[in-house]
């Protein structure tokens, strides 16, 4: 297993201060905890922050003629990752939407992944289990009202979940 090492600026609670910090098996660590091989990576010229994560919901990128300059609007905000909506209508075309939305994505500047918006209406097993194949973060179900939510079957929607347990 290998820790990455990382020795330079970094900011917390408002404030910069030179320091380090030791990244092994997915977790922050002190470096005299890490092991196995430490891979040192210098970041002299670069400020160590915690990311921005932000949805595309005032302006979609998947209904946008030309994604990669609006994804710059969204990288000026600091950005580090994008979720971008794909607004899914009906239960039989979502898989070529799906491909076309990665398609148009293709040279964004930013780090993205797709988060699917479904009517509580077209919300179907097979759509949960293909776009949990496909990893994305988790489903926005949209619905009018309350009662919407009562008539989907969410027992075959959690079954379809299966091992990957997609939120």
């Amino acid at each position: 297993m290998r820790a990455h090492w990382f020795h330079g600026m970094m900011y917390e609670d408002n404030r910069s201060f030179c320091g380090e910090l030791c990244v092994s098996r997915d977790k922050f660590n002190d470096p005299s905890e890490a092991y196995g091989h430490i891979l040192n990576v210098n970041v002299n010229h670069f400020i160590i922050a915690p990311g921005h994560v932000m949805i595309d919901t005032s302006f979609p990128l998947s209904r946008s003629p030309s994604p990669v300059t609006l994804s710059e609007y969204y990288l000026k905000k600091g950005c580090t990752l994008l979720l971008v909506q794909l607004f899914v209508h009906s239960k039989y075309q979502f898989k070529s939407e799906y491909g076309q939305l990665v398609e148009k994505l293709k040279g964004l500047p930013v780090d993205y992944m797709i988060v699917p918006r479904v009517s509580s209406h077209a919300l179907h097993p097979d759509m949960v289990r293909y776009f949990a194949r496909k990893k994305t973060p988790f489903i926005i179900v949209n619905a009018e009202d309350r009662e919407e939510l009562d008539e989907v079957a969410w027992g075959w929607i959690a079954q379809a979940q299966s091992y990957r347990r997609i939120p």
